[in-house]
This record gives C-alpha cells, sequence and structure tokens, in this order.
C-alpha cells in the first residue's frame, strides 16, 4: 500500500504503507524558529503558525498567543486582520485659530478661538474685526497632533518583522464662511510638514501652522467655521522567507487608520446693543439718575433694558463726571469722580456726591465682540446738585 500523505508536509519517513507515515519536516522550515508549520509531535500533521506567509497571519503590532493564527491578539488600539486597522485616533494636545487684522502685512487686531471636539451652536467666538480697504483678515491655524503606537518593549517584534512604523500620516485645515444657511467660500490647507505620510508617518509630535487670507468681507452675521484634522496610519514591512537562499523584504503593507478634528468658529457682529424701549418693546429706564435737581449726595443709578440680540451685553461703564465751566460751555473735568465697569447683571451703581454743581452721568452699554472694544452705545443724563444753597423769602413787599 502507498504510504500516507499530509499536507503542507515537506519531507516523509521511511514508510511501509498508511499505517506508519510520518511527516518530519514541514514545507517552509527555514530553522528552529522561522517556520511557517509546525510539524505534530505524532508526525501525522502541519500545523500553520504566524508567518510572513500570505494564507497565514503576521500579527502586528499584536501576539499569537499560542503561535497560531487564530490566537492572534492585537496590541490596544489596534484590530483587524493582522492588525492593520488602527481603532484609536490621534491625540490633539494643542489647537487655536486666530482672526487677525493685517494692515500692509503687519499684524494689529488679534482675537482667539480655541478649538474643542465637537461644535455646539454655543461655542462661536464673537468678534467685530471689519476688512476694509486698509486691511485684510488673515485665518491662522495651529494645532499639534501625535499618535504613537505601542511599546516595542511591551509588543515585541516578531521574527519576520523587518521594519514598521506608526504615527500622523497627513493632516489638513478645512474652512468654510456661512450666511445663514448659505455657504459663501471655504477651502482646504493641508499641512505635510516634514514629508509626511504613509510611508514617513510622523512619530512623534506633527506640529502645524496655516495662514488663509480671506477672499471676500464678513458682513454682520457670517459665521467662519474650522476644523482641523490629523489621520494615524503607518506601514508594516515583512521579511519574505520562502526562498531557501534567505529571506527578502516584501513591499509595505499599510495601516487603516482613524481621523481626529477639532473645531473652532467665529461670528461677526456689527451692530450695536440697544435699549428696548426705544423700539416700543418696554417701558424699562435706560438710564435713572433720580431727580433732575437735588440737594441729596447720596445718588444711586440704575439702568435697565439693554439688549444685544448676537453677542450678548458684555459689560456696562458707568462713569460720573462734575461739569466745569470752560469758556461759554460747561466740560466734563476729569479725572472722573466715579468711574466703574460692570458685568451684565449688574444694574446699579450707588455714589456720593460732595461737591456742589453739574454733573453728567455716562452709561456706556458695550457687547461682548473682540478682540479689543465692543460694539457700543452711550446714553447721558445731567443732574444739578446743591447742598449749600438756601432760599429766602423777602416779605418786604418791594420788588
Amino acid at each position: 500500500a502507498r504510504c500516507r500523505s499530509f499536507s503542507n508536509c515537506e519531507r516523509y519517513n521511511q514508510c511501509t504503507g498508511p499505517s506508519d507515515s510520518r511527516c518530519t519536516r514541514c514545507q517552509y522550515d527555514r530553522g528552529p524558529t522561522q517556520k511557517a508549520y509546525q510539524v505534530s509531535n505524532d508526525g501525522i500533521s502541519c500545523t500553520k503558525l504566524c508567518s510572513w506567509r500570505p494564507d497565514s497571519k503576521f500579527c502586528y503590532p499584536g501576539r499569537c498567543t499560542d503561535d497560531t493564527p487564530s490566537s492572534c491578539t492585537c496590541a490596544p488600539g489596534f484590530a483587524g486582520n493582522n492588525c492593520l486597522t488602527i481603532s484609536a485616533t490621534p491625540t490633539i494636545h494643542y489647537c487655536i485659530w486666530k482672526l487677525k487684522r493685517m494692515v500692509n502685512g503687519v499684524e494689529y487686531d488679534v482675537i482667539e478661538a480655541p478649538c474643542t471636539n465637537g461644535m455646539t451652536t454655543n461655542s462661536s467666538v464673537w468678534t467685530n474685526i471689519r476688512q476694509e480697504l486698509t486691511n485684510q483678515n488673515q485665518l491662522e491655524a495651529t494645532w499639534i497632533t501625535s499618535f504613537q503606537g505601542p511599546r516595542t518593549p511591551d509588543w515585541p517584534r516578531q521574527y519576520y518583522i523587518h521594519d514598521h512604523r506608526i504615527g500622523v500620516v497627513s493632516a489638513s485645515v478645512d474652512w468654510w464662511m456661512m450666511r445663514g444657511t448659505t455657504r459663501v467660500g471655504s477651502g482646504t490647507v493641508p499641512c505635510v510638514d516634514g514629508g509626511i505620510g504613509g510611508d514617513n508617518p510622523e512619530q512623534s509630535m506633527h506640529d502645524c501652522t496655516k495662514h488663509v487670507m480671506l477672499p471676500f468681507t464678513p458682513l454682520h452675521g457670517h459665521r467662519i467655521y474650522f476644523t482641523t484634522k490629523a489621520t494615524n496610519g503607518g506601514y508594516v514591512k515583512i521579511k519574505n522567507y520562502d526562498s531557501t537562499s534567505g529571506p527578502t523584504v516584501n513591499p509595505p503593507v499599510y495601516f487603516a487608520g482613524q481621523e481626529v478634528a477639532h473645531t473652532a468658529d467665529f461670528t461677526f457682529d456689527f451692530e450695536r446693543p440697544y435699549q428696548c424701549s426705544v423700539s416700543g418693546g418696554c417701558t424699562d429706564n435706560m438710564l435713572d439718575r433720580g431727580p433732575a435737581i437735588t440737594r441729596n449726595g447720596n445718588l444711586t443709578i440704575r439702568w435697565s433694558g439693554w439688549r444685544d440680540d448676537d453677542a450678548g451685553i458684555g459689560e456696562y461703564d458707568c462713569e460720573v463726571f462734575l461739569l466745569e465751566q470752560f469758556g461759554d460751555e460747561l466740560q466734563e473735568r476729569l479725572p472722573a469722580i466715579s468711574a466703574r465697569k460692570f458685568g451684565p447683571d449688574t444694574t446699579k451703581l450707588d455714589v456720593v456726591l460732595n461737591e456742589s454743581g453739574v454733573y453728567s452721568i455716562v452709561l456706556t452699554v458695550e457687547d461682548s465682540t473682540g478682540p479689543n472694544d465692543g460694539n457700543f452705545i452711550s446714553a447721558r443724563r445731567f443732574l444739578i446738585f446743591d447742598n449749600s444753597s438756601t432760599v429766602e423769602v423777602d416779605t418786604s413787599g418791594h420788588f
């Protein structure tokens, strides 16, 4: 009878028939540890091992716990066939957007919008930076990203892994401007600094700074969005032991990576706050200083009904000046006897008047736009304070 054969067996013993057939060496056996199959102890089978062979698994970054493809366990953050799917995203360590007013290439007003990993309607940074004939608006994005694969001491390379690199393989920034629900402009700027790519992943920090000159003039209510992105990836190179003359190196096999994206946005607000009584929407007093003529030096100034439908009220600035004569006019004497700034929830100021005279009370209402002074509007009231004069009645009857 013929000797028995076994799948993937390369060398047999001297047998007399099927019953005593034994495999002594499996195919692709290149040494004690460099083999694609392992002959069983009883010599009747060749078990497939994790290896360089395309019908097996190289399982990296990972390990085959009992040396077989079915026992392939990927390192944390990796999955899929041969652990080539990265399930973890890169990390954005720092991300900031700046809107700049540039005049002849010189930076003037600057406002910043920090990036977040999500976008909400309340996340916008309000600005009143205008684009005029003498200046342009420039956008600047800076973001720092990294991704590191598993530590080699924890996940050592198998003998058939020639080389591998894992890191950030691409980065870019998208921007687009909206007028309501209409997109009025957009663009994408790649960041391939350092020549990063699938064959050259950045294994440390990938630092990007990119600039965009706005090609159009923003109007009130325009909102400009940004998304900074980075993708991880890399490659594995496998030693091929098919030849008995020594290993060769296969072309790289690439990881399927994940993208991380952080967003920021600015909204342009060029309108001033308003007081609701002006539009007939309320009876609130925009600036109440009490009686116009008073002997009481303990003054309480109140205000109410101020609104800003866009950026919101940022602060109230209340100043009290004593007026002094300058020629035929009265002018505010500096410094003010009281100058206080308040948040949007404060609606009164207490002042003590010590000197008789005419006073000017100025309330400046400013919204929350930046980067410097917001859009503002002022209200003014006058007051005569006199706690020293007396009125005498002439009873003589002579006029």
